[in-house]
C-alpha cells in the first residue's frame, strides 16, 4: 500500500510547527476535527481510502519518494517546492538601465567598493529583522521561491548587477484582471529586507515602509488566489514597533502573520509545509514579556494550551538511534562545512578574525534579548561560508575535491530526508504526540536549510570552476550515515 504524501501535506504541515495557531483558535479546533476524520485512513495509489495500519499490526506503509526535477541536478531537493524553503532557482529580470544607474536611484554605493559595502551591511543584524539576512530570506513565511532566489543570489554575489536585479523585480506591477502572482508582492518584500539591511546607504529612509505596504497585498500561489505573505506581516509588525513606535499596528500585523494560510492552498501543494519562524518567534517574545502586559499574551497562552491538550497527550516519538542519527548528521554537516570553509578561504587567501565573530555574536544576543530575534545555531557556519567570496578552482585536485564535497552533501541531505519520511510515517500512525513530532520536524528542517545553503555556495564555486555536478540518481558509492 502506498501513501500519497501530498494528500496529507496540509495536515502534516500544521502538525510540524510547534507554534501553529497561536492566534487562530478556530482553525486549531477545526484541525482537531479533521484529524479525527482523516487519520484513521490512508490513501492508496489509486486514491481509494483504506483503514490505516499501526506499526504493530502489519507492514508499514511506503511513501512516494520526494519529487525531483530532471534539470535540477544534485540539489533538486533543495530547490523543489517540497523543500524546507521552496527555492525555485534564479530568474533574471530585463533591466531598465545599467546596474549602476538602477542602484544609484536608491543607494549611495561606490561602484569601486560595491561588493565590500553590500557584503558588510548585508550580514549585519538589524533590529527590525532581528536575525541574519540569510536566515530571514529562507524563512518559511515567504512563499515564492522565485522572489526568495533573488535574495539568496545577492548573498552569493553581492554585486551591483545582482542588487539591480532585486530592485528591478520590486518594480513589477499587477497586469490585467485577476489576482497577481505572489512573487510580485514578495519581490517587494525582498527589496524591503535589502533596504533595511543597507539602510546606512539608503537614500530614502521611508522606502521600506512603502515596500512593506505593497508586500502585504494578497496574490495567487499553489492553487490559492488570496494568499498573503506571512513574513511580510511579521517584518511589518517589527518595523512599526521598532522604527515607528506604533504598538497598535504591531498588534494588528503580528496577529495576521500568525493566521493560518495553508487552508487556501490546493491540497496537493507542498507549500503548506513551511512555517514562518520569525512570525512565531516574535509572537512568543511579545507574549513572554517583550512587550510588558501585552494584551494578546493570554490568547497566545490559550492557543498553546489547546494545542498541547489536543496534540500533545500521546507518547513522544523516540525510535532507536534517533538522537544518535541526528548527532551523526550534525557532525557530518559540521565536518563538510569546515572543509568547504577552509577551501574557500585558502583559495582567496581570506580569513575572518575571532574578534569579528565575537562582535557578531554579541549583536545577535542583543537582537534576541531586545527584539525577539532567535538565531538558528545550525545556520551559523553556513552563513559564515556564504559571507566568503566564491572561489574559482583551477587545479584538477581541487576541482575533484569540490565535486566530491557536493556528492557527500547530497548524501547528507538525502539522509535528512529519510528521517523526515520516518517522522511522516509516525505522524500517519496517530500513535505519538504531534507536539513532539513538530519539534523534531523543526530540528530536521533546520539541518536541511543549513545543508542546502552551503550546497548553493558549493555549486556556485563548481560553476565558476567548470566542475560537473554529480548525478543525483547515482549515490551507490556513498554510504548513508543513518544507523
Amino acid at each position: 500500500m502506498k501513501v500519497k504524501i501530498s494528500s496529507y501535506l496540509t495536515t502534516i504541515a500544521l502538525l510540524t510547527s510547534i507554534n501553529v495557531f497561536a492566534f487562530d483558535l478556530d482553525a486549531l479546533k477545526k484541525l482537531g476535527e479533521e484529524l479525527q476524520k482523516s487519520m484513521p485512513q490512508q490513501l492508496d495509489q489509486n486514491g481509494s481510502s483504506t483503514p490505516a495500519q499501526s506499526p504493530g499490526t502489519g507492514s508499514s506503509p511506503m511513501q512516494d519518494p520526494p519529487k525531483r526535477s530532471s534539470n535540477s541536478g544534485a540539489l533538486s531537493f533543495c530547490e523543489s517546492e517540497d523543500s524546507v524553503f521552496g527555492f525555485s532557482g534564479y530568474t533574471t529580470m530585463n533591466l531598465s538601465g545599467s546596474p549602476e544607474s538602477i542602484v544609484a536611484e536608491y543607494f549611495d554605493i561606490d561602484p569601486t567598493l560595491a561588493e565590500l559595502q553590500i557584503r558588510d551591511h548585508l550580514f549585519t543584524i538589524r533590529p527590525v529583522i532581528g536575525v541574519t539576512f540569510p536566515e530571514v530570506i529562507t524563512d518559511g513565511g515567504m512563499w515564492s521561491g522565485e522572489a526568495r532566489s533573488r535574495g539568496v543570489e545577492l548573498i552569493m554575489d553581492p554585486s551591483l548587477t545582482t542588487l539591480a536585479q532585486v530592485i528591478q523585480a520590486s518594480k513589477q506591477e499587477k497586469k490585467g484582471f485577476g489576482a497577481v502572482d505572489i512573487q510580485v508582492p514578495e519581490s517587494k518584500l525582498v527589496m524591503a529586507l535589502v533596504a533595511i539591511q543597507l539602510e546606512p546607504l539608503l537614500k530614502d529612509k521611508s522606502l521600506p515602509d512603502r515596500l512593506l505596504s505593497e508586500a502585504r497585498k494578497p496574490g495567487k500561489y499553489a492553487g490559492g488566489i488570496s494568499v498573503k505573505s506571512r513574513l511580510a506581516f511579521a517584518v511589518s509588525a517589527r518595523w512599526e514597533l521598532i522604527k515607528q513606535n506604533n504598538q497598535r499596528l504591531f498588534d494588528s500585523y503580528i496577529i495576521q502573520s500568525g493566521n493560518n494560510q495553508s487552508t487556501k492552498f490546493d491540497r496537493s501543494s507542498f507549500a503548506a509545509s513551511r512555517s514562518c519562524k520569525l512570525c512565531f518567534d516574535t509572537i512568543d517574545w511579545a507574549a513572554a514579556g517583550g512587550i510588558p502586559n501585552w494584551r494578546h499574551a493570554s490568547m497566545v497562552a490559550q492557543g498553546k494550551q489547546m494545542r498541547d491538550q489536543m496534540f500533545g497527550n500521546k507518547p513522544a516519538y523516540n525510535p532507536i538511534n534517533w538522537q544518535a542519527n541526528v548527532a551523526a548528521l550534525r557532525a557530518q554537516a559540521l565536518s563538510l562545512n569546515e572543509n568547504t570553509a577552509a577551501s574557500f578561504e585558502s583559495a582567496k587567501g581570506q580569513s575572518r578574525s575571532e574578534a569579528k565573530g565575537a562582535e557578531a555574536a554579541r549583536i545577535s544576543r542583543e537582537g534576541q534579548n531586545t527584539y525577539g530575534g532567535v538565531p538558528d545555531p545550525d545556520l551559523d557556519q553556513a552563513i559564515s561560508i556564504m559571507q566568503t567570496q566564491t572561489p574559482r578552482y583551477m587545479e584538477a585536485d581541487k576541482k575533484e575535491a569540490l565535486a566530491t564535497a557536493l556528492k557527500e552533501r547530497m548524501v547528507l541531505v538525502n539522509d535528512i530526508q529519510s528521517m523526515q519520511m520516518d517522522l511522516l510515517s509516525a505522524t500517519f500512525s496517530g500513535n505519538y504526540s504531534y507536539v513532539d513530532i513538530g519539534a523534531k520536524g523543526n530540528l530536521l528542517n533546520s539541518l536541511t536549510r543549513s545543508a542546502c545553503l552551503v550546497a548553493f555556495a558549493e555549486r556556485r564555486a563548481a560553476r565558476a570552476s567548470e566542475v560537473k555536478l554529480p548525478d543525483p540518481s547515482n549515490t551507490s558509492e556513498e554510504e548513508s550515515l543513518l544507523r
